[in-house]
């Protein structure tokens, strides 16, 4: 609600949202909960492996860095594998180079590869 605040009034967004006005401003007062503290902690230690491989490792090389110095996580830190996995991925898509040519896609980049791929398909 606060991103648009700027085109929107809060209580139209709370009206459609479903929330009172009040409680949307007691949220804002509140503290970061423990999970939330302990997920932006978290953040901060992947993105510090990450850079220290120079943007290398993916999620589970990431994973076992972490694993490997004493952190411990099981599989219910996030809903499912599929949104932990996404997590890491969200973090590494911002580092990685979309232009870049790769020899495994015929030295093209993923964005030319993807193009050409959809291409073909709608020929199909």
């Amino acid at each position: 609600m606060s991103a648009n605040q700027a085109c929107f009034p809060i209580a139209a967004m709370a009206r459609v949202l479903g929330v009172s006005k009040a409680g949307y401003y007691a949220w804002l007062q509140r503290p970061p909960s423990g999970r939330a503290t302990a997920d932006a902690a978290l953040l901060k230690r992947i993105k510090t492996v990450h850079a220290s491989s120079r943007q290398t490792y993916g999620a589970p090389r990431v994973h076992a860095d972490l694993h490997g110095h004493g952190e411990r996580h099981s599989r219910r830190r996030f809903a499912s594998q599929a949104e932990a996995k996404m997590a890491c991925f969200s973090y590494i898509e911002g580092w990685y180079n979309p232009v870049r040519l790769h020899s495994g896609l015929g030295y093209r980049s993923p964005i030319t590869y993807e193009a050409d791929m959809q291409a073909a398909m709608t020929k199909t």
